[in-house]
């Protein structure tokens, strides 16, 4: 009777063993589920932070573009402005002269005129 008691016993214990073997396997699964997860998100975050970064590398570019469009407008209307004061209009027309300068090409200005 003794030895069918520590049987089962033995029995009961190797069960709660195996029970306890399967929550543990279930939760390193769980937990690798949820590394494998944060390390996709973490990739997709670093993706989407690499494109914005482009994004604002490019715009920045352009904001610089404009910028220096608007002053070059602003230099042209400033030179305008001066004949503004004989009644009439005109305009401004910026040509590429066929003369070279060092490093780049020169630019001119025809004003025209119109009274």
């Amino acid at each position: 009777m003794a030895f069918r008691a520590r049987e089962e016993a033995l029995k009961r214990r190797d069960l709660e063993l195996q029970e306890s073997l399967l929550r543990f396997t279930r939760f390193l699964q769980e937990n690798d589920a949820k590394r494998a997860k944060a390390q996709r998100r973490a990739a997709d975050e670093e993706r989407l932070r690499g494109e914005r970064e482009a994004e604002i590398a490019r715009l920045h570019g352009e904001a610089e573009a404009c910028r220096a469009q608007r002053e070059a407008m602003q230099a042209q209307l400033a030179k305008v402005a001066r004949w503004a004061h004989w009644g009439g209009t005109a305009w401004c027309v910026c040509v590429q002269a066929e003369a070279r300068v060092r490093h780049g090409c020169l630019w001119t200005c025809r004003i025209h005129y119109e009274l």
